[in-house]
């Protein structure tokens, strides 16, 4: 459902838009000189003529000192053009909300006999049966090796580092499904993510990676080759991908993971 009502909100963002163009268009055309441009390219110059009215076919030469008059009238062409377009464009948006029902394809299922419902596999689910079901999915985790550090969320799960903890207790507390250390196959290499966060408004599920040791030389060059394998894979910093990263002398923030929530989780 709320992808749906994304679309509408969407849609009716672009309304909104072409109505300002659209009088701000109107509002130029108000003061507009009188009259058409006409113009001409002779000798490797352009000219500029003032045609008075439609009888008039050649028009009256507007010098080089009064290009305003030239700018107007062809400002004045485009806004007439502007108009005619924002008006096209708004009646089939108008036409299109008119028509539009954002929960056409869940009444689908709930018009079908109750008796039925056994029977079929919904399509669609609610955001909060879909992210459950997306949770209950079984995966095998990366493991921790003997005698590593000890670090837990606030939900009782282990993970590798402080930072790791305070960006799951974050996304904990931002009400994000995630999952830690899920396994994504990228050229017959399995990498396992920090963190992949389901993402309700469009159900995209967004990797987290975050690297912590980047004074070290050999742990950074690790983490360049891992963001190449994402990158083939279509994944980038800002689609589909969040990176965060820390030295000793710059540690991760709990401001950092809360913007990064902010700015690209909702």
């Amino acid at each position: 459902m709320e992808k749906f009502m994304n679309t509408f909100n969407a849609i009716n963002d672009e309304l909104y838009y072409t109505n300002r163009l659209w009088q701000a268009a109107e509002m130029r055309l108000c003061v507009a000189p009188k009259g058409f441009l006409r113009t001409s390219h002779h000798n490797g110059s352009i000219q500029y003529y003032h045609r008075q009215n439609t009888k008039d076919k050649n028009g009256v030469y507007i010098p080089a000192d009064n290009l305003e008059l030239a700018s107007a009238l062809a400002q004045k062409k485009y806004d007439q053009q502007l108009v005619k377009a924002a008006r096209a464009q708004i009646e089939l948006i108008c036409s299109f909300l008119r028509k539009y029902d954002p929960e056409a394809l869940e009444k689908v299922y709930s018009s079908t006999s109750r008796y039925r419902h056994c029977l079929i596999e919904k399509a669609i689910l609610p955001d909060e049966e879909y992210a459950a079901k997306w949770l209950a999915q079984d995966y095998v985790k990366k493991g921790f090796t003997e005698g590593s550090s000890e670090y837990y969320t606030q939900n009782g799960e282990r993970v590798r580092s402080k930072s790791e903890a305070a960006i799951a207790d974050a996304l904990l507390r931002a009400e994000l499904p995630y999952l830690y250390e899920y396994p994504i196959d990228i050229e017959d290499i399995t990498l396992y993510s920090d963190f992949a966060i389901l993402r309700k408004r469009d159900r995209r599920v967004i990797r987290w990676e975050h690297f912590g040791m980047m004074d070290d030389t050999y742990y950074r060059n690790e983490a360049m080759s891992r963001l190449k394998l994402y990158e083939k894979a279509g994944l980038v910093p800002g689609n589909g991908l969040i990176i965060t990263m820390e030295t000793i002398k710059q540690p991760l923030n709990l401001k950092t993971i809360k913007t990064t929530i902010d700015h690209l989780l909702y």
